[in-house]
């Protein structure tokens, strides 16, 4: 996002985590913006999962929910406000895994999103960017010397990188 970059330095990317629908409707599967108009669709507020479905199903006629926190969307869609959340990646997965995500499932993946905006970076602000170097030569040793994949296999097993 251009207008983070005025605030923010970032290192290159560690992984990549893609956005997707979650829902507790087995009849929801896959989400595409032609199915928009029977929509009620849930997002964390200031995102850009709120963004992409602002800019994408909004004029489809979807209806759109912005929430303060996660959990809130998470009741929102137990509770029959929303029929379907977007979320990303990790989050999404861990629900999923959770007690709580038992009755829920992946209504597909975000239809249509640029690569570069599921890439993970550490960032850091401006007046700290000479920190880049050094954090962007740790990401190297960590995938190097193996530490990288072995914390990714024990606590990130669903994760695209």
């Amino acid at each position: 996002m251009p207008e983070r970059r005025k605030v923010f330095a970032f290192s290159e990317n560690y992984y990549r985590s893609r956005s997707f629908f979650i829902t507790n409707k087995a009849d929801f599967s896959p989400i595409h913006a032609v199915d928009a108009n029977r929509l009620v669709i849930g997002v964390q507020q200031n995102t850009l999962q709120q963004r992409l479905v602002e800019n994408d199903f909004h004029y489809q006629h979807a209806k759109i929910l912005t929430y303060t926190s996660y959990s809130e969307i998470v009741a929102a869609l137990k509770k029959g406000t929303i029929n379907v959340m977007l979320t990303e990646g990790l989050p999404g997965y861990a629900l999923l895994k959770s007690p709580e995500g038992r009755e829920l499932m992946i209504a597909g993946n975000y239809p249509s999103i640029d690569a570069s905006l599921t890439d993970a970076c550490i960032a850091v602000h401006l007046d700290n960017r000479s920190l880049i170097p050094l954090i962007n030569e740790a990401l190297i040793q960590l995938q190097a010397n193996g530490v990288y994949q072995r914390l990714l296999m024990r606590y990130f097993p669903d994760m695209n990188y």
